[in-house]
């Protein structure tokens, strides 16, 4: 992109064929070469039976034209290619929505670190209205501070909640799956695997009706949505869940990657 920009150091060269050919074989090789690597790159987690095909890599160098912010709060991208969302204080909360829904079977990884104890955090998936409809389409922008909102209002999802604190500070010390609208159980670990202020490196793994959650490498979460509240959940958004509190609350996230999962033909 840059050579593009850059028309003086094309004009340096009008005459020389051979080296216009060497630049378009290099452009040649490098769309190969970047396409190639799409479809080898592979997910820290081994899937025996699955085959893996990136759709997303977030490295957060750019922007975040990628992700849509519901409710008060801010995003910003620091160096080292990390995004900080924050809520200020006050607040209900926000939500950070990857902008495209995703539908199937996905594996979705990331780095998340946190630094404050006074708030609660939770990982949306397949959230859209109860319908089917798309969240971003009718998303009430008054109401979507509110977890209530995406936990009893319209909003159809799967919630995975960690490093959960109540307004005083003390650990939750669990973590569970609902299932929305009604907050519905579907899994309960005794421990929060994200309970100390720092980062963790989170896989979470959706085939068809199961999902799996895995922290550090350690399986947290293993259950499968029977169809008992509802229907099963097979497409909408995956969004970052952060509750408000009396202080700035916030998260960084880094090394987003998401695969599409498809049954491996023999």
């Amino acid at each position: 992109m840059i050579f593009f920009k850059d028309k003086g150091w094309i004009r340096r060269f009008p005459s020389i064929p051979g080296k216009a050919a060497c630049f378009s074989t290099a452009l040649s090789i490098l769309f190969l070469f970047c396409c190639s690597r799409k479809e080898t790159e592979k997910p820290r987690l081994e899937l025996p039976g699955y085959k893996a095909k990136l759709l997303l890599k977030e490295t957060f160098q750019e922007d975040l034209s990628k992700w849509k912010i519901l409710g008060p709060g801010t995003a910003e991208i620091l160096p080292g290619g990390i995004l900080q969302a924050t809520v200020p204080p006050g607040q209900d909360g926000m939500s950070l929505w990857l902008s495209k829904p995703v539908k199937g079977s996905f594996l979705l990884e990331f780095d998340i670190g946190f630094k404050d104890t006074l708030s609660v955090h939770s990982l949306l998936l397949c959230a859209g209205g109860r319908k089917g409809e798309d969240l971003l389409s009718f998303a009430n922008p008054d109401s979507t501070g509110k977890i209530e909102y995406f936990t009893r209002g319209p909003v159809a999802n799967y919630q995975i909640r960690y490093h959960a604190y109540d307004s005083t500070g003390a650990a939750l010390k669990r973590s569970r799956i609902y299932k929305n609208p009604g907050r519905m159980l579907l899994s309960h670990a005794d421990e929060d695997p994200c309970l100390e202020n720092r980062n963790y490196f989170i896989e979470v793994m959706k085939i068809a009706n199961r999902i799996q959650v895995r922290v550090d490498g350690n399986l947290i979460h293993d259950v499968r949505d029977k169809g008992g509240f509802g229907p099963i959940l097979i497409q909408g958004m995956i969004g970052f869940w952060i509750s408000g509190a009396s202080q700035p609350v916030s998260m960084r996230l880094r090394h987003v990657r998401l695969f599409e999962l498809s049954m491996h033909s023999p």
